[in-house]
C-alpha cells in the first residue's frame, strides 16, 4: 500500500492472489461435489471461477444460485457481468433488468447500486436516453451518490 507503483510488489501480490484463488477453487469445488444442492457453496465457487477468468463455468454456477432468495440479486448482477465478458450485452442487460424489477424504489443502498449498474450498462450499450432517466432518478434521490452528477453531465453533452 505504501508503494503502489512498485512492479516487484505488484508481481508478488499477483502471485499471492493467484495462489489464493487456486486454493479456493479446489476447496469450493470439493464442497460443491459433496453438497451439490448447497447454493451458498455454488455462489462462492462462481465468484472464485469469475476471479480466475473462467467465465463460462462461473456463468453456470450463477445460473443455479439465482434460485437462492438471499443471493438472487448478487447472482443476477454477477451473471450480467459474465454475459458482458462473454460479449453478450443483450443478455447482460436482461439480467440487470431482472434485478431492477426487485427494486421499484431507491430506498436502500442496494437499490441504488442496482439502478446505477443498469444506467451504466445502458450508457455503455448506446442507450443514453434511458440511462439519463435512471441517473436523473438517482440524482433526484441522492445527489451525492457515486459520480451520478458527473455521469449526468457527460450524458448531457453526448
Amino acid at each position: 500500500e505504501g508503494r503502489p507503483d512498485d512492479p516487484a510488489l505488484k508481481a508478488q501480490v499477483e502471485v499471492a492472489e493467484k495462489g489464493l484463488i487456486d486454493a479456493r477453487l479446489v476447496e469450493y469445488g470439493r464442497r460443491v461435489k459433496e453438497h451439490p444442492l448447497d447454493l451458498g457453496e455454488r455462489y462462492k465457487l462462481g465468484r472464485t471461477l469469475l476471479a480466475a477468468g473462467r467465465v463460462e463455468e462461473a456463468t453456470a454456477e450463477f445460473q443455479q444460485t439465482v434460485r437462492d432468495p438471499n443471493r438472487k440479486i448478487d447472482s443476477l448482477m454477477l451473471l450480467a457481468r459474465c454475459f458482458e465478458e462473454s460479449k453478450l450485452p443483450g443478455l447482460a442487460l436482461k439480467k440487470v433488468e431482472e434485478a431492477v424489477a426487485d427494486f421499484p424504489s431507491l430506498a436502500s443502498p442496494k437499490a441504488k447500486d442496482v439502478h446505477y449498474a443498469h444506467a451504466d450498462l445502458l450508457a455503455r450499450t448506446g442507450q443514453e436516453a434511458r440511462a439519463r432517466e435512471i441517473f436523473e432518478r438517482l440524482y433526484e434521490e441522492d445527489i451525492t451518490y457515486r459520480d451520478v452528477a458527473q455521469r449526468l453531465k457527460q450524458l448531457a453533452t453526448a
